[in-house]
């Protein structure tokens, strides 16, 4: 017997409703966390009343049993439940649900497009970051991480206290593990992976290993961010969602302007006693002409990099043509923050030899 095309395959994919096929052998679904789960595994058999083991995932084409951690799609969940190979439970399926192999593919009424994925992940994350901004209002930061933004970034600690106060910055545990049960127990594995912030894949999400938190307005996004210096080929910073506007710092004088990096930049520049408000970009090429307006004078001090360099000349212009008075401040070498140790270092050096 020759084995199913690939188009019975993919119509079977995009017609048959896999919340639909495993609630006809018993299984009910509830939301929980902002996703559908259901107490019983096509594989492993159904487990205690409320374990919610097994969630519907990617739109409800994917399941995934967290205990056993057997997952797949509808026809992975028909082989299991029938005890056949795949390629018997691909024809069992397309004739017990009248799946044809030339039928156009239509897909389920229960998938969401493409952009309807991405509006409801978003809408996810939006959730998931406010649910984490209020879990670690009240969490006490692990002195390591204080002292690696005190200490080695050089912040001082009333701007540190500052950007907490105004919820723009938050600590999650420093040891990963206990990080990964506060995230699951403050913000829900569930919302976590429909929100993009944990791999089902992974027993630990990435967020888990960086304990700096870092919120953008609008809790459309947020960095999560070591809280040590960064290993051989480890990324330091990780960056989720789609920011509509940058972190912002009110300084007292409103009609100057600092564009910066990030917001490690942002808090150093404040440091450094600029008295001007002061935006930090999600990255060099983020940025919208609207985040100038306002202001008579704006200072560029982005990184002397090759990105940075080209959205520097390219902010000089979108405030030229808004009538804005644009200067380019940005360091010759290094960041925002390099200036900020320097000059901690020194006024160090000068103290000792006093």
């Amino acid at each position: 017997m020759s084995a199913p095309s690939g188009s019975l395959i993919e119509n079977v994919k995009a017609s048959v409703s896999l919340q639909g096929f495993l609630e006809g052998f018993g299984a009910k679904f509830s939301r929980v966390g902002g996703g559908l789960r259901s107490d019983a595994c096509p594989c492993c058999g159904e487990g205690k009343k409320g374990s919610n083991k097994v969630g519907l995932l990617a739109g409800g084409q994917k399941w995934r049993c967290f205990s056993c951690g057997k997952g797949g799609d509808v026809i992975d969940a028909a082989a299991f439940l029938w005890g056949i190979p795949h390629r018997d439970a691909i024809r069992r399926l397309a004739k017990e649900q009248w799946v044809s192999d030339t039928m156009p593919m239509i897909r389920n009424s229960k998938a969401k497009t493409e952009d309807e994925a991405k509006k409801a992940q978003q809408h996810a994350l939006n959730e998931a970051l406010k649910r984490l901004q209020k879990a670690v209002a009240g969490l006490v930061p692990d002195d390591e991480a204080i002292a690696y933004l005190t200490k080695e970034r050089c912040l001082p600690g009333r701007f540190v206290a500052q950007a907490q106060a105004q919820g723009m910055l938050g600590f999650l545990p420093n040891n990963p593990l206990r990080a990964r049960m506060f995230l699951e127990d403050r913000v829900g594995k569930d919302l976590m992976i429909q929100a993009g912030l944990w791999n089902p894949e992974k027993k630990m999400p990435a967020i888990a290993y960086r304990p700096l938190v870092f919120f953008m307005p609008g809790m459309d996004s947020a960095e999560f961010r070591l809280a040590r210096k960064a290993g051989e080929g480890e990324r330091k910073a990780i960056r989720y969602g789609s920011a509509s506007r940058p972190w912002y710092w009110p300084g007292e004088d409103g009609s100057k302007l600092a564009a910066v990096e990030g917001a490690i930049d942002l808090l150093s520049m404040a440091a450094l006693g600029f008295k001007g408000d002061i935006i930090g970009l999600p990255g060099a090429t983020v940025w919208r002409p609207e985040w100038f307006t306002g202001a008579s004078k704006v200072y560029t001090c982005l990184d002397p990099d090759k990105a940075g360099k080209t959205a520097t000349s390219r902010i000089l212009a979108a405030c030229a043509r808004l009538g804005i008075e644009a200067i380019d401040r940005s360091p010759m070498e290094g960041d925002v923050n390099d200036i900020l140790r320097a000059r901690s270092r020194e006024r160090s050096t000068e103290r000792h030899a006093a």
